[in-house]
């Protein structure tokens, strides 16, 4: 979570970890979204 640029060129072993890292990010930040919409944190 400490990379947030992305290069123009990336080795597979980075593309195999974006793909991996990027839904766990989408779903975070979903859960974010709905705790500042309102819905208490479970």
């Amino acid at each position: 979570m400490t990379r947030h640029a992305k290069p123009a060129s990336l080795p597979d072993d980075d593309i195999e970890t974006l793909s991996a890292v990027l839904p766990a990010g989408a779903t975070l930040h979903a859960l974010l979204k709905a705790v500042h919409a309102g819905i208490p944190p479970s």
